[in-house]
């Protein structure tokens, strides 16, 4: 199975260190991982050799042009699955993104707060509901999402 990862980064932090984790180990299983960068990759963590580190998109500097072009690049590909951190990110990928590979985003932040616009807090839920499901880190985060809208992709909640 070919998983992608879409993250800003890979300089350190949680997503980064989680993606590195996962990475790792679905590399393990015989997947084949990309790890796609907003930014330059530069890791801080260790990530197996095997897996792909996509940073072609960091020297473009406008955000909307990055994430169409990723789009693109995704639309044109084969993954099986995508992986979107943290949630701006699967918010304005999946804005553009017209593929049918499976399609998550992790909710890793306070989502009365990010995304940090107002125009992507507004845009998450149509944007959500495109997606195949959501992944939680607290049940604060999944109960703040209404009902109506849960029920149309399933969610996972990793504590």
């Amino acid at each position: 199975m070919k998983i992608t990862f879409v993250t800003r980064n890979l300089w350190g932090g949680g997503a980064e260190k989680v993606i590195s984790l996962l990475a790792k180990e679905m590399t393990n299983l015989n997947h084949n991982i990309e790890i796609i960068t907003l930014q330059k990759a530069n890791p801080f963590y260790d990530i197996d050799r095997r897996v792909i580190i996509n940073d072609d998109f960091s020297s473009i500097n406008s955000r909307i042009k990055k994430y169409k072009r990723i789009a693109r690049y995704l639309n044109n590909s084969n993954q099986d699955v995508i992986i979107c951190m943290p949630e701006e990110i699967g918010v304005y990928l999946r804005l553009f993104y017209k593929g049918s590979s499976r399609f998550y985003t992790s909710e890793r932040n306070d989502p009365r707060i990010f995304p940090t616009s107002i125009f992507g807090r507004i845009l998450r839920i149509p944007m959500y509901k495109k997606n195949t499901g959501l992944i939680f880190q607290t049940i604060g985060q999944q109960q703040y999402f209404p009902k109506k809208y849960k029920k149309k992709a399933p969610f996972w909640r990793i504590q």
